[in-house]
């Protein structure tokens, strides 16, 4: 009996140091992970990677890039995926470009005062941006 309460004590007292040391290993990972960055792409494509060259543009910018990208407000699901996946590639480029590269998603629609949102949108399509009309269907509606 003594013997049997000797062995689960024992057994305890391991796993709790076991779990110890997993709970210090995941937190020397997380705390190397954080300065060192790195992503993996397994598509055949390597649709996810950014190319070497590009690479060394962003590395050797000198000055501060701010990027402006229109894609943010109440979309549809593919929208959505498109305004995701954008901040995934700049967060890839700020990666490499560290603070000199800046980016912002602004929503056009979302300025309150209509004169100020009809200038934004003048000044989007001098620049060439055109806007889409999206019709999406639910069960009982379109929008």
């Amino acid at each position: 009996m003594v013997e049997k309460k000797k062995t689960l004590l024992t057994n305890r007292r391991d796993s709790i140091i076991s779990l110890a040391l997993m709970m210090v290993i995941i937190l020397l990972l997380n705390l190397v992970a954080r300065y060192y960055y790195f992503r993996l792409d397994l598509t055949a494509e390597k649709r996810y990677s950014i190319s070497k060259p590009s690479k060394e543009i962003v590395k050797g910018l000198k000055d501060v890039v701010t990027i402006k990208v229109y894609l943010d407000g109440d979309l549809n699901a593919g929208f959505t995926r498109l305004r995701e996946s954008t901040r995934n590639l700049l967060n890839g480029f700020r990666a490499y470009g560290g603070d000199n590269i800046q980016y912002e998603f602004i929503d056009p629609m979302a300025v309150k005062n209509e004169d100020e949102r009809k200038a934004l949108i003048k000044d989007l399509l001098q620049r060439g941006l055109s806007p889409t009309n999206l019709t999406t269907k639910g069960k009982t509606e379109s929008k």
